[in-house]
């Protein structure tokens, strides 16, 4: 969608806080002091899972654009929001028909795109669903959203959410049921009064995904309300039998994620291996796990494993991690002098990247290579498009200098 920039650059002296310029759509109004570089990829995301939305998911979208305050830190967010409010990632305000977040988190760590997708699918389930419960709103809310990202214009679903995953095998290590009776039965106040139901509430939606029901109950609920017995009749199965499968999906798909989860706070190479192989052992196609496992033969520079790791997810061009399979294909390649090869790889990552905040340094490494193997007037045309996309130029000063010393060399 063409986006109707509006030429007004906004100032609202609220709590002393510039929110920013605005950048408006049919669908969307996004007021921001970020990078309009940033915003233009925020908004290409937004949009792509807009329509993915409703063409897959909800009937209903909206007419009225929905407001994006899209901060830099979570204090900005709190700080213009007052102290009425409390926020974590972000916050939807159907009152105000707004969404309130931010990049960065400040404990560090990014909020992530999920988070704006989060709040959006909010709005969606308000519009198209009469009063849900919590749980239900949560839980379909949770899924859809985390980590979930578009491939090109395709929104790939149905992954585990590492952290979530791993603090629900906590909770089921230290002795808590899996009861869907319970989670069901809670009120708002008792849903909220536990972090932890977030989890379970997510699985559920995630399993029913899995068995490929999610379509038919969404419909039966929306038809005849949010009762367990509906959720039973969509399955097929009793509240008892529900428990037992869902137990078994979440000890082998959630708890998969858990142990990707694991291997990022492991402190050896191999106990970083072996929680891997584990999640792989669990769902031998999880393409996370098979990622990361690659991740890891490459900073260790076992080219041949990390090439071995990596090339299945080749086969598949809707995952999520086709786009850094590629990248760290080439950064192998690269690593190993063969230019050409390296220059395919990246190439190929590009293509499938372009929702991605990062994308931008692609075009660093396809000039370098480009530029390795004699080609200015590409090179050139590369990181001249590095250097217009990159939204956070403090980051790599030597890269965007090392860029401007190229092309100006080359224009002599």
């Amino acid at each position: 969608m063409v986006v109707k920039r509006m030429a007004l650059f906004i100032w609202l002296c609220i709590y002393g806080m510039v929110v920013g310029q605005v950048y408006t759509t049919d669908r969307f109004s996004i007021h921001s002091e970020l990078d309009e570089r940033y915003i233009a990829v925020l908004q290409r995301n937004i949009e792509g899972y807009y329509d993915n939305m409703v063409s897959r998911f909800f009937e209903a979208g909206w007419s009225e654009p929905l407001s994006i305050y899209y901060f830099e830190k979570q204090s900005d967010t709190q700080q213009y929001l007052g102290d009425g409010h409390k926020v974590y990632y972000g916050l939807y305000d159907p009152k105000r028909n707004a969404i309130f977040t931010h990049r960065v988190m400040d404990a560090g760590g990014l909020a992530g795109l999920g988070t704006v997708f989060h709040e959006i699918t909010h709005h969606f389930v308000r519009l198209n669903y009469n009063n849900p419960p919590t749980w239900f709103n949560e839980g379909l809310t949770c899924f859809l959203s985390e980590q979930s990202r578009l491939v090109k214009d395709y929104l790939n679903i149905g992954h585990p959410n590492l952290w979530r995953e791993k603090a629900l095998r906590q909770m089921i290590e230290t002795g808590t049921e899996i009861d869907i009776r319970y989670y069901t039965g809670l009120s708002t106040t008792e849903f909220y009064a536990e972090r932890k139901n977030y989890h379970p509430v997510r699985a559920l939606f995630y399993w029913i995904y899995t068995i490929g029901k999610l379509d038919s109950y969404l419909q039966n609920a929306q038809l005849s309300g949010y009762d367990l017995d509906v959720l039973e009749d969509t399955v097929g199965l009793n509240w008892e039998q529900i428990n037992e499968a869902l137990m078994e999906f979440i000890q082998v798909y959630c708890y998969a994620g858990a142990y990707v989860q694991d291997s990022y706070f492991a402190e050896s190479v191999e106990e970083k291996k072996a929680f891997l192989k584990t999640s792989l052992s669990l769902v031998p196609d999880y393409s996370r796990a098979r990622l990361e496992l690659g991740k890891l033969y490459f900073f260790n520079k076992d080219d041949d494993s990390c090439v071995e790791a990596l090339m299945p997810l080749l086969n598949d061009n809707t995952s999520i991690e086709y786009k850094d399979a590629n990248l760290y294909l080439a950064k192998t390649y690269y690593g190993q002098k063969e230019m050409a090869a390296a220059l395919d790889y990246y190439r190929e990552a590009l293509e499938y990247s372009l929702c991605e905040e990062y994308h931008y340094q692609i075009y660093f490494w396809i000039g370098n290579c480009l530029s390795q193997l004699g080609n200015k007037p590409e090179a050139c045309i590369n990181f001249e498009t590095f250097l217009q996309t990159n939204w956070e130029p403090e980051r790599f000063p030597k890269w965007c200098e090392f860029a401007r010393d190229y092309i100006k060399k080359a224009s002599l």
